[in-house]
């Protein structure tokens, strides 16, 4: 079983607006994976989902460093389905 990975919290709670302008500050990244799971980030009562979106770096400068090997850059991005929040790890 693959180990989990140790995220450090870097916005939590912010609206799409402040989180869009915060992904434009990072490089340039594709989205892996993208699932639906149980909400943890808000304090609604009734059962419901949040997308989940893993991040991996697409930079060339990258690619053209390590052409062989994947950039240990990695992002989480969770949007609640029923309220506005959003999480970025």
């Amino acid at each position: 079983m693959p180990r989990a990975l140790p995220w450090t919290k870097l916005a939590v709670g912010m609206n799409q607006e402040d989180i869009d302008l915060l992904l434009e500050s990072f490089k340039i990244f594709k989205i892996a994976k993208s699932d639906h799971v149980p909400c943890t980030i808000c304090t609604n009562a009734v059962p419901h989902n949040i997308k989940k979106r893993l991040l991996r770096c697409a930079c060339s400068e990258c690619t053209a460093a390590m052409p062989y090997a994947r950039c240990e850059w990695r992002g989480k991005l969770l949007k609640c389905e029923q309220q506005d929040p959003l999480d970025l790890f």
